[in-house]
């Protein structure tokens, strides 16, 4: 059995890694922050999600990606996490959270729930079962660090989860979501030239 095969028998282990790699990523965000310099989709944070590629295989099938907007000014994991709560919900909803400055680093990428865990953020029509949840800090404008970060996420999920970059396996969450005129297929372009060029 590979040493990833291994890991992924027992879940606790999964567990503890994807955990470990979470604590790493608030630990830099943190010292960041104190430096007072911005944390964005760095070569850095690329680094650390390109890791997690190599060494852990996903155990939930995944084979598309939903992504959303805030409908917030602000917010950050914690406070999106406690809105859910408040409807009703085990945990906050999606799987990453790209923050604007307002609550998060602009561009930071944030974990939420587990990518083992079914999403609840797109219900409707059972979207919710093999996608995972990507969710803009916004109204209907996004910053410059976050399409860029969202661009680099969707590159490094369809990498790891093995998903062909494209409006079947990308998707808005619907027609007003996330903002009437964001260009998600810019944003998949992007994704589809980077993949051409390597």
């Amino acid at each position: 059995m590979t040493a990833i095969g291994a890991a992924l028998a027992t879940a606790g282990l999964y567990q503890r890694e994807l955990n470990s790699e979470r604590q790493r990523h608030r630990a830099l965000a943190q010292e960041h922050s104190l430096l007072g310099t911005r944390l964005q989709a760095s070569e850095r944070l690329s680094a650390l999600l390109e890791c997690e590629v190599e060494r852990l295989k996903p155990v939930r099938k995944v084979t598309g990606i939903v992504v959303h907007h805030s409908e917030s000014p602000f917010g950050d994991v914690p406070t999106v996490d406690a809105w859910h709560r408040e409807r009703g919900f085990s945990q906050i909803g999606y799987h990453y959270l790209i923050c604007n400055g307002q609550g998060g680093l602009d561009g930071e990428i944030q974990f939420g729930r587990d990518e083992d865990v079914q999403g609840a953020h797109a219900k409707a029509n059972f979207r919710n079962e093999g996608t995972l949840g990507v969710c803009l800090v916004g109204t209907d404008q996004f910053t410059t660090a976050q399409k860029k970060s969202l661009q680099e996420l969707l590159l490094h999920l369809c990498r790891r989860h093995g998903l062909t970059p494209g409006p079947q396996t990308i998707q808005r969450h619907h027609e007003q979501c996330p903002g009437t005129a964001f260009d998600l297929a810019g944003i998949i372009a992007g994704v589809q030239g980077h993949l051409a060029r390597n």
